[in-house]
């Protein structure tokens, strides 16, 4: 059994590693920071997992409340804002990387940390499939017939109930994009695998993440299979990245909430879906 890691910023080792690999791989894909990402300093995805974001936004938001902390309210008001804005491929060439690979009939699909519906229950999943196709990526010829999956185990491994109140929902598959609402991606994708029946022979993973692909790695062992993961870092070269700042977070922020809209520069691109 193989387990290979690597780190790279460039998108082009990855498209160059991936024509090593033939229809007993399975090739999966995390969506944001990896293929993806939204085109506003603010949520570039090496600033998404800084205290300083959610400090700013909280700052903001509580204020305005009162000063009364609602973390779930918080929390959903900035998914409100990220999915309005507009979306960029990571790299240009990410759809002809992957439909390269779909031509050789390797099994393609996505696996992504996002929630499955928003506090008041709109619905992420199809959403997130609309997106993907918008920008040239398609996942849905994934696994054949399996069109929908509801993990319901996971919620109860731990005891959990699907809950709008407690935003809570089990992971869902769906025409090849997994969303894991928040657990765990190797658990996740291994309770998929385990419903479909599947095991490959290798598994082929990238993530901006090095904890996902270490998650998705631990699966490759409990499997037995080999593992190929990468650790993608093409968030480094994006462009504006030395632009963010706590000032702009606020600013940008106290503008959303006084007037219900998300300052953009004009010279923005990419896509949006509503």
């Amino acid at each position: 059994m193989k387990h290979t890691i690597i780190r790279t910023a460039y998108w082009s080792t990855i498209r160059k590693l991936s024509e090593n690999f033939d229809a007993q791989t399975l090739f999966v894909w995390d969506v944001d920071g990896t293929l993806i990402y939204p085109n506003d300093i603010v949520f570039y995805p090496q600033y998404l997992i800084l205290d300083a974001q959610d400090f700013c936004m909280e700052c903001v938001e509580s204020t305005r409340k009162g000063g009364v902390k609602d973390r779930q309210w918080v929390q959903n008001r900035w998914y409100q804002v990220w999915r309005s804005l507009p979306f960029a491929l990571m790299d240009p060439s990410v759809p002809e990387t992957i439909r390269d690979l779909q031509s050789r009939n390797i099994c393609n699909m996505a696996l992504t940390f996002l929630i499955v519906r928003s506090l008041e229950g709109e619905d992420f999943v199809q959403w997130r499939i609309d997106q993907l196709k918008q920008l040239g990526i398609d996942f849905s010829s994934a696994f054949g017939d399996y069109a929908e999956v509801h993990l319901e185990e996971i919620l109860q491994e731990d005891g959990l109930e699907v809950s709008k109140e407690k935003w809570m929902y089990a992971p869902v598959y769906k025409n090849g994009v997994l969303l894991t609402h928040n657990f765990s991606k190797g658990r996740c994708l291994g309770a998929l695998l385990k419903r479909l029946n599947f095991v490959p022979k290798r598994i082929f993973f990238v993530d901006d993440l090095e904890e996902n692909v270490l998650s998705v790695g631990q699966l490759g062992k409990e499997l037995g299979i080999d593992f190929m993961g990468i650790h993608y870092t093409g968030f480094e070269i994006l462009p504006r990245a030395d632009t963010w700042s706590e000032k702009v977070v606020r600013d940008k922020w106290e503008v959303f909430s006084r007037t219900g809209k998300w300052p953009l520069p004009a010279n923005i691109e990419g896509v949006i879906v509503e």
